[in-house]
């Protein structure tokens, strides 16, 4: 029983670990895309939030503003995406 409690514990963390890193790295692609796309369009970084939406930059806007929350959130999700999963399979009832 510790043992399979353990077990669960373990891949849960690496899955976790493994689905961070792969949407970080994700998040780093979209992050050099965005710093492209206010390169290419410099007044991409001086519109608000709604008007970067409207024109389908939203994400490049947030990215290009907020890169360290942005980069968080991405990786958060990976880890929720990846070890939630495994945390709560049938597998380990």
């Amino acid at each position: 029983m510790v043992k399979t409690q353990l077990e669960r514990i373990a891949t849960t963390l690496v899955t976790g670990t493994i689905g961070g890193i792969l949407i970080g790295a994700f998040a780093a692609y979209l992050n050099y895309k965005s710093e492209a796309a206010v390169n290419v369009r410099p007044e991409l970084a001086d519109v608000s939030f709604i008007d970067a939406v409207l024109t389908r930059h939203g994400t490049d806007w947030f990215l290009y503003n907020h890169p360290e929350v942005g980069f968080s959130v991405f990786i958060l999700i990976g880890v929720l995406l990846f070890a939630t999963p495994t945390f709560y399979s049938r597998r380990w009832s």
